[in-house]
Formats: C-alpha cells, sequence, structure tokens
C-alpha cells in the first residue's frame, strides 16, 4: 500500500474519534427524520434533493463529497455482514483495503456516535477515466443503519483529507 493510500486509510480508520474542534468556519446539518447530525465546511453544499442518499454534501468543484444513505438491516447480521452485501451491490467497491481485524470501532467510539455497531470499509476504483478513494462506515442503531460515505478524487485526496476526516468524526445520532 502506497504511503499516500496508507494516510487515506488512516484518516478513513480515525474518522470515528470524537475529539474534533469546529470554529465558525463549519455548519451543522441535523436531520430530525432519521435523527443524526454532521458538521461540514461551510462553503459545501447540502443536497437533499437525491433518491440515493438522505443528503448528500459536496466540496467547492466537486471533487469531494460525503453521503449519508439508509440502509436495510436485516436482523441477526452484524455491520460488517451488511457492510459485505452492500460491497456486493455496488461492484465497484470490491475491495476493502482495511484489514478485517481494523474493520470494527472501538466502544468509547460507537459511544460517541450512539450506534450499537459499526464497520468501516475503504476502496479504490476507476469510473470514467478517473481514480476515486470511497471511505465507508456502516452504523447500526437497533434495527437502523446507515451508511457514511465518502468520496475524493484520487488526485485531491491530500487537499480534502482533513475536511472528509472532521466530518466524518463529527456524525452522531441523537
Amino acid at each position: 500500500m502506497g504511503a499516500k493510500l496508507r494516510l487515506f486509510y488512516i484518516t478513513i480508520f480515525f474518522a470515528l474519534l470524537p475529539n474534533v474542534s469546529y470554529g465558525e468556519s463549519h455548519k451543522e446539518y441535523v436531520d430530525a427524520k432519521e435523527r443524526f447530525r454532521l458538521k461540514y465546511p461551510a462553503n459545501w453544499t447540502v443536497d437533499k434533493n437525491t433518491k440515493s442518499f438522505v443528503v448528500n454534501i459536496v466540496s467547492q468543484g466537486a471533487k469531494a463529497s460525503v453521503a449519508i444513505a439508509n440502509y436495510p438491516y436485516t436482523a441477526g447480521k452484524n455491520a460488517c455482514d451488511l457492510l459485505a452485501s452492500y460491497e456486493k451491490a455496488n461492484t465497484i467497491l470490491n475491495y476493502n483495503l482495511i484489514p478485517k481485524e481494523n474493520q470494527r470501532a472501538t466502544p468509547e467510539e460507537l459511544k460517541f456516535v450512539r450506534a450499537t455497531d459499526s464497520c468501516i470499509g475503504v476502496y479504490k476504483f476507476v469510473s470514467q477515466n478517473s481514480e476515486f478513494l470511497c471511505g465507508v462506515v456502516l452504523y447500526v442503531r437497533g434495527r437502523k443503519a446507515i451508511v457514511l460515505s465518502q468520496m475524493v478524487f484520487a488526485s485531491s485526496k491530500d487537499e480534502f483529507a482533513d475536511a472528509l476526516g472532521d466530518i466524518a468524526k463529527s456524525f452522531q445520532f441523537y
């Protein structure tokens, strides 16, 4: 794994750590129906008019984005089982770069997010002649599963790694 990809992997892996400080340069998105909140850079755009996602938050220039989507909960399945089925349904996500032993959140991270389970994936793929990196966290809370998906052009990962990590770190159910 190259140094730049490792940096992105580390950013996603630590995305659940609850120690982010935001200034006036961030806004908060609160979804009363789905009962979650997150903070995002003030110069990013919120798009709620999408069929695939609850919300899609996009950087200026559309080089990076964070999308939240509902995912069908299946009784008896843990978050990593659900993430595996999510991967199969999204054929571009064919190989999770995070080793299985590092895909789970710690109890402290789950407590901060207010989730009962989670599983993390990082993927690299090519679409329309562009290379992308995608970080996915599937959260389970009760009988609800939510996917937080981060997407960035591979050529822009250094520019957006901190912002994507901060957004993911701020996600919480309420």
